[in-house]
């Protein structure tokens, strides 16, 4: 029992950091970004660095989760993260003049929080089904 501790310890401090970083490097990218000089929009950035930093945090967080077998909070987190891939693929949609081109963007932002909410979905139907009694 106490590894499963340590082990989900160290998965939500994996995801801690990862969220820090992320942030961080949001902050700096926003401060030196000059659309002047980038042919990419500052969004296509912040897709890249989601990718890069907020998934594999969420996928660690729902990794910590689900050895503590703490089903209804990992269906939380993937409930949070459709939303967010919802909610990225609408914004976009609606912030571009072409309403194809936003829809195909916003699918291409919403990305890395799409493939970390299919893995804690996963991770939340397999918890789901194991029985509580296999473990020693």
């Amino acid at each position: 029992m106490k590894r499963k501790k340590i082990t989900s310890a160290v998965l939500f401090a994996v995801s801690g950091i990862l969220l820090t970083a992320f942030a961080v490097k949001i902050c700096i990218d926003g401060a030196y970004y000059l659309q002047t000089v980038n042919s990419a929009p500052f969004i296509l950035q912040a897709a890249v660095n989601a990718l890069g930093f907020a998934a594999p945090s969420a996928i660690a967080a729902g990794a910590a989760l689900f050895t503590l077998r703490r089903t209804r909070a990992l269906g939380i987190v993937s409930a949070v993260l459709w939303a967010l891939s919802v909610l990225t693929v609408a914004v976009t949609t609606l912030n571009y003049g072409n309403a194809a081109s936003g829809f195909v963007d916003g699918l291409l932002y919403a990305l890395p929080f799409s493939l970390a909410a299919i893995v804690d979905t996963v991770l939340a139907l397999i918890s789901r089904r194991r029985s509580p009694k296999t473990e020693v």
